[in-house]
């Protein structure tokens, strides 16, 4: 009996837990997704009623809207440095007060 004990169990591998951080990635990654999905989309939808409630053109609507990007994506490296030192609380209160005025 001694000898059946002292043997070695054969190795089976634990079964994967899904950890919650990995659920919190997914999860937000998803939204993330959906969301800018949405906000492409509703530019495309909302084009005709802006050009004419403003005037503007096609051409100079889509180009507005790609300076904006093109300004997010320039702006998102260095303010992100600077929320990881500094945090929130300043950079959100000055772009609230810029807004407005």
């Amino acid at each position: 009996m001694r000898d059946i004990l002292a043997q070695p169990r054969a190795s089976v591998s634990a079964p994967h837990r899904l950890y919650y951080s990995w659920a919190m990635v997914v999860s937000l990654g998803s939204a993330q997704v959906t969301s800018w999905g949405v906000l492409y989309c509703a530019f495309s939808v909302f084009l005709d009623p802006m050009q004419r409630e403003l005037d503007w053109s096609r051409t100079q609507l889509t180009e507005a809207y790609s300076l904006a990007l093109l300004i997010s994506g320039a702006a998102a490296s260095p303010l992100g440095a600077w929320l990881d030192r500094h945090g929130p609380r300043l950079l959100m209160t000055s772009g609230r007060l810029l807004l407005r005025s």
